[in-house]
């Protein structure tokens, strides 16, 4: 695959894996490093994409893979980000948060993804953000239809729980 080729297969999809990459990481500038190092990696093995049959879908699971790689490594780093709240504030400070800040909300909820099992992730980031129908996220995660809507229930209550808990 040429230059022009992997432009027109790969970068069309550019804002897509910026704004798939944004979701899960909630940094514009993580999201961009993010699609960056998909591009690297899709070029390294840019003779080997025409095999492929969703260059679309191989991509998003390597971003996928990615952000959760960069989340992992800043997990213990971004404690201290005003990102995350300390467990050890005062409690009116934390309903006056959930009342006015949006921002705070968004951040508990990822912190509380970030929580669930690998599988319970996965299917609630295909459905929810991907918006993938449980067919093609069984597919790609062999499970039943069925078993990927029990899977994506527990995950959606585990997270009310806790956010219910403050994490």
């Amino acid at each position: 695959m040429n230059e022009q080729e992997f432009s027109q297969k790969v970068m069309i999809y550019s804002s897509k894996f910026y704004g798939y990459s944004y979701k899960i990481l909630g940094d514009k500038d993580e999201a961009h490093d993010i699609v960056q190092d998909l591009y690297i990696k899709l070029w390294s093995i840019r003779q080997n994409l025409n095999s492929i049959n969703s260059i679309e879908a191989f991509a998003t699971t390597i971003i996928r893979n990615l952000c959760i790689d960069r989340l992992k490594k800043t997990k213990n780093i971004a404690k201290h980000k005003d990102n995350y709240i300390s467990l050890n504030q005062e409690e009116n400070t934390v309903h006056e948060d959930l009342n006015n800040d949006s921002e705070y909300k968004i951040n508990l909820v990822r912190q509380a993804v970030k929580m669930l099992p690998e599988i319970q992730q996965r299917v609630l980031i295909m459905r929810d953000f991907e918006e993938k129908e449980f067919e093609e996220i069984s597919l790609e995660l062999n499970l039943t239809p069925e078993n990927a809507r029990v899977v994506l229930s527990r995950a959606r209550k585990r997270i009310r729980e806790l956010i219910e808990m403050n994490l």
